[in-house]
């Protein structure tokens, strides 16, 4: 059995709208990744999860050669043990190939474990965010390469 191997890396754009006028700042520790993965049957739906506490989880279909990791993200200059509400942003969750067009597509979909988070007594957080990757499971084929999907977070507090 021949298997395409593709490597599924997440190159997120991360844009944190505030509800009020704040110098806050935001820094990506570590993009979101699904790692490296062979595509072995995509004649199902099926589904590579990657966990708050950082294990990767892949179903039938898909063999898993180096695990992904949760996206890891520091917020900073709010202020001192405050509660954040966030969400992410609707829309389509289509992957993007880098190359190009794929035959295949993907389905990325970041999400967010809590609704409200609390800044430490410095005004930081350091936001977790696990993922879950869906395959089409309509038979076509996956091309080699990168896939990326921009996503933004909104917060209030």
């Amino acid at each position: 059995m021949h298997s395409k191997k593709t490597h599924l890396g997440w190159l997120s754009g991360f844009l944190g709208l505030i509800a009020f006028a704040v110098n806050a700042e935001m820094t990506v520790e570590q993009h979101l990744s699904f790692g490296e993965v062979a595509i072995v049957d995509n004649s199902q739906p099926a589904s590579l999860r990657v966990l708050l506490d950082g294990r990767t989880l892949a179903d039938e279909g898909i063999v898993v050669i180096e695990p992904g990791h949760p996206g890891q993200y520091l917020f900073y200059d709010y202020p001192p043990n405050t509660n954040l509400s966030m969400t992410l942003s609707e829309g389509d969750t289509t992957a993007t190939f880098s190359g190009g067009s794929s035959p295949g597509t993907f389905r990325m979909e970041p999400y967010l474990p809590f609704e409200t988070y609390r800044t430490d007594q410095f005004g930081e957080l350091t936001l977790v965010l696990p993922a879950n990757l869906h395959l089409s499971g309509d038979g076509s084929a996956y091309l080699d390469g990168q896939y990326y999907r921009y996503f933004q977070i909104y917060i209030n507090y």
